[in-house]
């Protein structure tokens, strides 16, 4: 992966990252999920956060869409994280 080719649109947990994935390829957007090696030593710590995120990089002449369909993702779980609560 060439670094100026691509710009990390997210980092989160793994779950949360594979849904970035599915709904950028859904819109069309090509994405390079990038989890460091702890995740093959200590899987089940990666898949809840407690090593180091899980992050999600797009082409960088794709990144401006693929940020707009983020930040509508993590804003609908923090909507619904708000609404659990209540």
């Amino acid at each position: 992966m060439k670094s100026d080719q691509y710009k990390k649109v997210f980092e989160g947990k793994a779950v949360e990252a594979n849904f970035v994935r599915n709904i950028l390829e859904e819109n069309g957007i090509s994405s390079i999920v990038k989890d460091d090696m702890m995740s093959q030593v200590f899987p089940l710590y990666v898949a809840s956060g407690e090593l180091k995120p899980v992050k999600v990089y797009v082409d960088r002449s794709s990144f401006d869409d693929a940020r707009r369909l983020v930040d509508i993702y993590t804003k609908n779980i923090d909507d619904d994280s708000i609404k659990g609560e209540k």
